[in-house]
Order: structure tokens, then C-alpha cells, then sequence
């Protein structure tokens, strides 16, 4: 009976093996951005009302591919798989950069950390924290992410194009026209260099955040929700 029980173990263990690694294959997010991807979005930190200065170049200790130049953009081009796909994300953005993000909490790149519902913007006006995404350069209306705000992705793998967020720390009940759209500007004029030309250390000059929205046929008007993923978001126009 030994020998037939230990054949017993040895063919539980090889199908659990088996079993492991086709789990491991199945579950691989073949989402983009992938490995040797580069994608480009720009986006604006927006508190109480004014813009704050962008978070600077954190390039020279650059762990993961998701970082910044100082330009107001995120560089995406992840050299590890934990970013790639649903993993390039603000979460990973914002843990590159060494700065607090959750769903209620924002570290501005001053040192401040703001707090949703704690954090006043005015005496008896606590400010919340959400995300507003143009999912492209030629959307016209944001998604609204008001949870799982460091699941929010860095997504767009079409070419030339970029995404667009602003990150705002503003009194509950804001309405989304009063929420900039951040300056384009410089996003399309990056994306549209070839890569040999494209700077990486220098903020552009007059480069300010603010812009308005001369978009396409993306994004839609009126109010919607969906779900995607754990995200909750609402479609604003």
C-alpha cells in the first residue's frame, strides 16, 4: 500500500503544480501598457480653488517606469510587470513619487497633506478628494472618480494620443464646470515629437495648468455611471 499511496502524493503535487501555473498564465493582465510601452498623460493638482505646482522630477531615482520630469506630465513605460496593465495606475504614480494618495488623503508635493472632510478650503467648508479623467486629448468630458481613486488607470494605447487628470481637493458639491481641464498644450506637442526628440528634464515655459476645452467626440455630455473594476465613476458633461 506504501508505494500506491506515495504515487497517490506525487500525482496530488504535479497537479497542483499544474494547476498553480495556469492560474498564473490565465490571470496575467495582458491590459496596456505592457513592458516597452511609453505612454504620456498630463495632469494638474487642483486645491481650494488654485492650481498647486507639479510634483518635480523624481527621475534620477525612477523604480518603476510611472514617474515624472517635473513637467506636469506621467511618463509611463513600465521596465516591471507590477505596473504594467491594471498596475499603472495613480497608486503606482504617486507611491514612485514618494507622496501620501487614497481615497482620502492627497500629500502635496509642499509637504501638506490634505484630508477629506477634515482639511478645510474655508472656515465650515471641509474639502473632499476626487479625480477627474479625460481619457483622451480629444475628450470633451471627464469621468468623475470619487473611490478607489489610486485604481485609477494610466491607460490610453492609442497613437497620439494622451490622458488628462486633474486631481482635486475642493468643497463637496462643486460643480464639475468649476474643475479646470488641465493644458494640453504641451502633452500634444510631446507626443507628436519622435522619441530621439523628446525632452525629458525641462518644464515647459509658461506651462500653467490651465486650459479649456476644445475636444472632440470623445467624452459624453449629460450624467452616467459605471463600474469598472472596483471604480466607481460618473460621466459629467
Amino acid at each position: 500500500m506504501f508505494p500506491v499511496a506515495m504515487a497517490v502524493v506525487v500525482l496530488v503535487g504535479v497537479v497542483l503544480v499544474f494547476l498553480g501555473r495556469q492560474e498564473r498564465v490565465t490571470s496575467f493582465d495582458s491590459s496596456a501598457p505592457q513592458l516597452g510601452d511609453h505612454f504620456h498623460s498630463t495632469y494638474e493638482l487642483y486645491v481650494c480653488g488654485e492650481q498647486v505646482d507639479p510634483i518635480p522630477n523624481d527621475s534620477a531615482d525612477d523604480r518603476t517606469g510611472v514617474h515624472t520630469h517635473g513637467d506636469s506630465l506621467i511618463h509611463i513605460h513600465p521596465f516591471v510587470t507590477t505596473v504594467t496593465g491594471t498596475g499603472a495606475n495613480l497608486g503606482a504614480f504617486f507611491d514612485e513619487v514618494q507622496l501620501q494618495f487614497d481615497d482620502n488623503t492627497l500629500e502635496l508635493p509642499d509637504g501638506r497633506i490634505l484630508e477629506s472632510g477634515k482639511t478645510e478650503c474655508a472656515p465650515g467648508e471641509p474639502g473632499v478628494l476626487k479625480v477627474y479623467k479625460w481619457a483622451s486629448v480629444s475628450a470633451q468630458a471627464p469621468l468623475v472618480f470619487e473611490d478607489n481613486l489610486r485604481q485609477v488607470r494610466l491607460d490610453q494605447n492609442r497613437p497620439g494620443e494622451g490622458q488628462l487628470f486633474t486631481i482635486a481637493f475642493m468643497p463637496e458639491g462643486t460643480p464639475v464646470d468649476e474643475i479646470p481641464r488641465p493644458d494640453d498644450a504641451y502633452l500634444r506637442e510631446y507626443i507628436g515629437l519622435p522619441p530621439a526628440d523628446q525632452p525629458l528634464d525641462e518644464a515647459p515655459d509658461g506651462h500653467d495648468g490651465t486650459g479649456t476645452d476644445t475636444g472632440g467626440a470623445d467624452g459624453t455630455t449629460g450624467d452616467s455611471s459605471t463600474t469598472t473594476g472596483d471604480t466607481t465613476t460618473t460621466t459629467a458633461g
